[in-house]
């Protein structure tokens, strides 16, 4: 059984996380009128006239303004990443952890330019690049996904901007004092030892910052729609990386591994109720509210479960949902060749043949492989996935070569530093954010959102 929740969204890319390639022919819902847009009624001859939705002011951080295109584009990217089904209840759900989402990231825009920690426009194309290499695309074919669904590429390019720039700036202010000495980690490998009869418990969360008392009410209400967007199926880690207050939201919420008896014990409570695969309902603990994955368990002693990896073919018939008849008809024998392959050898001198190219993924993560090939591991091996899947760089075809088991080792001394300076940053983070939150100006100008959508 495939952990669908687990899939990262680095690896996987979280335009696909839930739902394989289905999202790339889905085109987003219109968005609705407001109500005082129904009711105005166009002279006859005329078009009604419409607010600018540039124009519209929904929120200000300091001296930037959030206008209504930013929040409406930004709800149709979570949409698209989230892999629910969009509607106008799913939409006003949305609007307001999306909005804290783009007020969270203009203050820390705020500061980090502050200190010179810009991030010019061909790192952001980079970052496109390898999101779109992780999900098997071109760069351009991860745009044309967006602009098919009438989503504005600066959308992502904003998103990007500001989190590679939050983990920069934290890193440089914060990493000399979350850097681990040797005898931290040799003594974390000792506890290692000390504790080979208790249990481990590999987490992903979701984290809903509360600075005071005051803000508690608030985030719970935050942290119950996030959970029930997951009842209704939203990928756990596209959603953390959507919503979580923690630095870990860049990894997905990924934590790691955490032992019995040495994290709190609310958490660790909540964790021990559920099984792998499954979330936690909202947990209120010190700093605000947390909704906990569970991926696997383990006892602390004992190397991480084995891991699948996979080998599989790749080609793209040069035809998509714009390619003329004429077009289609003259790939369709290739596409037929390569479906009546048998074997690698045949799949990839098919291939040749027709001048379409093929390329060789071996021994890849289970959790590093598209939703695509992960829905059909159960099938044959050596013959062709069918049907193939339409995708704007064009017709997606895959054959599974191998399926085999790779055995996990115990954390190295790297490892341990990692994860350990990894979670002094967080905690940073966290109360970096709540410096900020109480120091820069903000105000909602449209807290709720029936005037907008």
């Amino acid at each position: 059984m495939i952990n669908k929740n687990l899939i990262s969204f680095v690896t996987l890319g979280f335009l696909i996380a839930s739902s394989g390639f289905k999202a790339f022919g889905a085109t987003a819902a219109p968005t609705p009128k407001t109500q005082a847009q129904k009711s105005k009624q166009a002279p006859k001859g005329k078009p009604a006239p419409t607010p600018d939705a540039v124009a519209v002011i929904v929120a200000k951080v300091g001296s930037s303004a959030i206008t209504k295109k930013d929040v409406l584009e930004r709800i149709k990217l979570t949409i698209l990443t989230s892999g629910l089904k969009d509607s106008p209840s799913l939409r006003a759900e949305m609007y307001p952890q999306v909005l804290k989402g783009l007020m969270d990231e203009r203050t820390q825009l705020f500061e980090t330019a502050k200190y010179k920690f810009e991030v010019p426009e061909a790192e952001v194309g980079a970052a496109i690049e390898n999101l779109a290499k992780d999900n098997n695309m071109a760069k351009q074919g991860l745009l044309t996904l967006l602009q098919n669904n009438k989503i504005d590429p600066n959308t992502l390019k904003d998103r990007l901007r500001a989190q590679i720039a939050w983990v920069r700036y934290v890193r440089a202010r914060f990493g000399a004092q979350a850097e681990v000495a040797s005898e931290e980690v040799r003594k974390k490998q000792e506890e290692i030892q000390k504790v080979k009869d208790l249990k481990q418990y590999e987490v992903c969360e979701i984290f809903i910052r509360a600075a005071n008392p005051q803000e508690m009410a608030a985030a719970k209400a935050r942290a119950n729609v996030l959970y029930h967007q997951l009842s209704s199926g939203a990928p756990f880690r596209a959603l953390a990386h959507e919503a979580s207050d923690s630095i870990s939201r860049n990894n997905g919420g990924y934590l790691g591994w955490m032992t019995h008896g040495q994290w709190n014990p609310a958490l660790q409570s909540a964790v021990e109720t559920i099984q792998p695969g499954a979330f936690s309902s909202p947990v209120e603990a010190t700093g605000g509210i947390y909704i906990l994955y569970l991926a696997s368990v383990k006892q602390a002693g004992e190397a991480a479960p084995s891991r699948k990896a996979v080998s599989y073919l790749e080609a793209r018939v040069p035809v998509t949902q714009n390619s003329t008849p004429e077009q289609i008809e003259k790939y369709l024998p290739v596409v037929e060749a390569l479906k009546s392959a048998k074997g690698v050898k045949a799949f990839e001198d098919a291939a040749k043949a027709a001048g379409v190219v093929v390329t060789r993924h071996d021994k890849v993560s289970l959790d590093a492989i598209n939703g695509y090939i992960q829905s059909h591991l159960n099938g044959a091996k050596g013959v062709i996935i069918d049907p193939p899947a339409m995708t704007p760089d064009g017709l997606y075809m895959a054959m599974i070569s191998s399926i085999e088991d790779i055995k996990a080792e115990l954390p190295k001394d790297d490892d341990v530093k990692a994860h350990l300076e990894q979670e002094r940053l967080m905690k940073f983070s966290v109360r970096e954010m709540a410096r900020l939150d109480a120091g820069v100006f903000k105000e909602i100008l449209i807290p709720t959102p029936k005037d907008i959508l």
